[in-house]
C-alpha cells in the first residue's frame, strides 16, 4: 500500500515539472499591463510574445504574451512580419520553451528603407486596384485579404506589401498575420 501511494505521489510531482508556466495578458490589455503567469495546458510546450508596431498618423504599439502550441511556434527565436497597405504594420514574435521566458517584450523590426517593388492597394471606400503602395525591405510578396471592421458590418478589401514569412507556410505566420489584421481592422473602424 505504502509503495502505491509513493509512486503516485512521484508521479503527480513528475506531472507538475513538465508542465510550463508563460507570462500572459489579456487580451483587451494591449500594453499588457497587468501580467500574470500561467500553466500551459492542452499541448502547449512554447511560450510567445509578440509586439505589434503600427503607423498612420500616430505610431500604436500592441504588446501579445501566452502559451503556444508547437503548431504556433515551432522552434524557438524571433520571425518578423511586416504588412504594407498605406499603414505600416510592423511585428516581432518570439518563442521560447522555460517557466515565463517571455516576460520581456519582443523588440518591433526595423523595415528597412523603400524597394522597387510595387503592389496593388485599396482606398478607405474599398476600391482596390486602382493605385499602388512602395514596399519596404522586409516586405518581398503582394498579398490581397479582407478584414471586418472591430465595429462589425462588410468585410474591407485589403491590398498591399507583405514579408516573406507570411508566404513561407510556417504556422506560426498564419497566427501573427491573423493579428496583424486584427489590429488593421481596428484602425479601419477609427476612420
Amino acid at each position: 500500500m505504502w509503495i502505491v501511494l509513493v509512486l503516485v505521489t512521484f508521479s503527480l510531482r513528475l506531472h507538475s515539472v513538465w508542465a510550463l508556466n508563460c507570462i500572459t495578458c489579456n487580451f483587451n490589455d494591449t500594453s499588457c499591463t497587468s501580467p500574470s503567469s500561467q500553466t500551459c495546458t492542452n499541448g502547449e510546450t512554447m511560450c510567445v510574445t509578440a509586439t505589434i508596431i503600427t503607423w498612420t498618423i500616430i505610431v500604436t504599439a500592441t504588446s501579445i504574451k501566452g502559451c503556444a502550441a508547437p503548431s504556433v511556434c515551432t522552434s524557438t527565436g524571433d520571425v518578423d512580419f511586416s504588412l504594407f497597405t498605406g499603414t505600416e504594420i510592423l511585428a516581432r514574435a518570439s518563442c521560447c520553451n522555460s517557466d515565463d521566458c517571455n516576460a520581456a517584450n519582443a523588440a518591433a523590426p526595423n523595415n528597412g528603407i523603400s524597394t522597387s517593388l510595387t503592389c496593388y492597394s485599396c482606398d478607405l471606400s474599398g476600391v482596390c486596384n486602382a493605385s499602388t503602395v512602395t514596399c519596404f525591405t522586409l516586405e518581398t510578396a503582394c498579398f490581397s485579404s479582407s478584414v471586418i471592421p472591430a465595429t462589425g458590418g462588410a468585410a474591407v478589401p485589403t491590398h498591399g506589401c507583405a514579408s516573406q514569412s507570411f508566404s513561407t507556410g510556417a504556422p506560426s505566420s498564419s497566427v501573427v498575420l491573423l493579428l496583424m489584421l486584427q489590429v488593421f481592422a481596428l484602425i479601419v473602424a477609427r476612420l
